[in-house]
């Protein structure tokens, strides 16, 4: 029994798609360990304190499947020429909540990040493209600035406490 599937990575734009090719799996029960199905999805990992954070994962039926951000299992196997493609969120605070006027510039920025329009103290985190925590910190004021210059270039996450993350990217 097997699955073939394929991971497409679009650089630019940070959409991944988990594309299925032909399948044969005669005995669901054996083939998904007593499961209906695999688990599809992404999360960061903290391997060092077994942490799972920003999770998607797919649930349902395999044809039509909704988003958990538990882990959890599908149901069925992805038929041949199946596309599942997860799109990022740039900023995720929403309007009705305390911090919804957060501004972090310049974005993207060679060495310091400006943070404007905190309510409150808050813990942030800021995580490399793979989930690894490389800084943590805490903000007591508005205007406050995250100095990146040791970082390589690359893709970062700014996360606070609240679960609000913001994409940074250092060039």
């Amino acid at each position: 029994m097997f699955v073939n599937f394929q991971l497409w990575l679009y650089e630019t734009t940070n959409v991944f798609e988990i594309r299925y090719g032909s399948s044969s799996v005669t005995n669901p029960s054996i083939f998904y360990l007593g499961e209906t199905g695999g688990i599809i999805g992404v999360t960061s990992a903290d391997f060092d304190t077994e942490d799972f954070t920003n999770s998607f994962f797919l649930i349902g039926n395999q044809a039509n499947p909704t988003t958990t951000t538990e882990m959890d299992f599908i149901t069925g196997t992805p038929a041949n020429t199946t596309v599942y493609k997860f799109t990022p969120t740039a900023l995720s605070i929403g309007s009705n909540e305390k911090n919804s006027n957060v501004v972090v510039y310049p974005n993207p920025s060679k060495d310091v990040f400006f943070i404007k329009g905190l309510y409150d103290n808050q813990h942030y985190t800021i995580s490399d493209s793979f989930g690894k925590v490389i800084l943590k910190g805490l903000i007591l004021e508005d205007n406050a600035t995250i100095n990146l210059s040791n970082f390589e270039t690359g893709l970062y996450f700014l996360n606070f406490e609240s679960g609000n993350s913001i994409k940074l990217l250092k060039n």
